[in-house]
């Protein structure tokens, strides 16, 4: 959600709306809107309209020639600190682990599940998308030992020769 914001003209309001307050479900050939808890969307009216520094869902950007983003993924789901370090950075490029940190956590999908979605670095597309395979565990490669979450930013353990090509 983007809002210019009335008040101080300099500042744009960028927020994410995780929940409308309801689903559409098909039954049949039918689709059915079913309620679910409150939606965000009023909350973050108020925060768009509250010149307190208090936001939950958002966050007012100070825009200027040098910002080459302008969506609210980017904006709105940095913490405070990250997009900070970013604006501030005098570099033309950062280290990414100026802004995020690495995740050592391994498992075994062999003991949890029978069958799961595996990103190889050819499943990588050059634009940042990254696609899976479904594969059963058995048949997983050893080094299949890292859950992806959302947003993360995924790095190569394998063929350095590709020196982040994707």
């Amino acid at each position: 959600m983007l809002w210019k914001d009335n008040h101080q003209s300099s500042q744009t309001y960028f927020g994410i709306c995780k929940n409308i307050g309801f689903k559409v479900l098909t039954k049949g050939s039918n689709k059915v809107k079913v309620s679910t808890e409150p939606s965000d969307l009023d909350s973050i009216l108020n925060e768009i309209q509250s010149l307190n520094g208090n936001l939950k869902y958002g966050r007012r950007i100070n825009f200027d020639d040098s910002f080459h983003r302008w969506d609210a993924n980017y904006h709105a789901s940095l913490s405070e600190q990250e997009f900070t370090k970013i604006v501030e950075s005098s570099k033309e490029y950062i280290k990414i682990s100026e802004v995020a940190s690495l995740i050592n956590d391994r498992i075994d999908p062999r003991r949890i599940y029978k069958e799961f979605r595996y990103i190889e670095i050819s499943d990588i597309q050059t634009t940042g998308i990254a696609n899976s395979k479904l594969i059963t565990a058995i048949d997983a490669p050893s080094r299949a030992r890292k859950q992806v979450k959302l947003n993360d930013v995924l790095a190569s353990t394998v063929r350095p020769e590709q020196k982040g090509d994707k």
